[in-house]
């Protein structure tokens, strides 16, 4: 159904003073937000796939206090939306100017396969990341996407002014977040058994600590030849 429909249907079922939105609001299926006079509702797009029962569970949601019926209906909006809603894809950028990080990427895969046979290391991708449109005095050389099981390496390393080694360093840094991860989906991010894990599996550990130590105007000077 179009937004307009949407919106007049729920509007015909409550008071003058609520207003609608078709809008996504960090991610939240309805979000209500309520002002002295008046009430604005926002509802993710994916519920103008809906029929009459989910805008009736909408409506329930907005007007009903009854905490086990509330229960009842989170979950049916939950059901809807995960069978309707459609992720976007996540895009794969391997291309690089000096570095090739998808072949350091897969051997440190090969490596590791063959100590931790219990991991799948199938389900792991990578990538580069982005350039901040804000540059900062600090830089996440790289981040492990656990919904997506994606490695994300910045951009800056893809110069060849940085060692190959520094660049493992990040690899295996990130890679131990996934074999963590798959042990134990609570683990904490960088607890001691990561750091455990990391010193035991990056062969590289010690020297990259020392090369980023006394490198570092490297990555806050003139960026633009990167």
């Amino acid at each position: 159904m179009q937004k307009e429909e949407l919106i007049k249907h729920l509007k015909s079922f409550l008071p003058s003073g609520y207003s609608f939105s078709v809008k996504n609001i960090n991610n939240y299926l309805v979000y209500i937000r309520k002002k002295i006079f008046s009430t604005e509702v926002f509802i993710h797009p994916v519920f103008l796939k809906a029929d009459k029962n989910n805008l009736s569970d909408i409506i329930g949601f907005i007007t009903n206090n009854d905490k086990t019926e509330l229960k009842n209906i989170k979950k049916r909006l939950s059901d809807f939306f995960n069978k309707n809603h459609e992720a976007k894809k996540t895009k794969i950028n391997i291309t690089f100017k000096n570095k090739n990080i998808n072949t350091m990427f897969l051997n440190v895969l090969t490596e590791l396969k063959l100590k931790f046979k219990g991991v799948d290391f199938s389900k792991v991708k990578i990538t580069w990341g982005r350039f901040a449109k804000k540059r900062s005095h600090s830089i996440r050389f790289g981040s492990f996407d656990r919904k997506h099981n994606l490695v994300r390496l910045h951009p800056i390393l893809d110069n060849s002014a940085v060692p190959d080694f520094f660049i493992y360093s990040v690899l295996y840094h990130e890679i131990a977040h996934f074999i963590i991860f798959s042990d134990n989906d609570k683990a904490k991010s960088h607890g001691a058994n990561f750091n455990k894990l990391l010193k035991s599996i990056d062969p590289f550990f010690i020297q990259s600590k020392k090369w980023e130590k006394e490198n570092k105007k490297l990555f806050f000077g003139n960026l633009s030849g990167f």
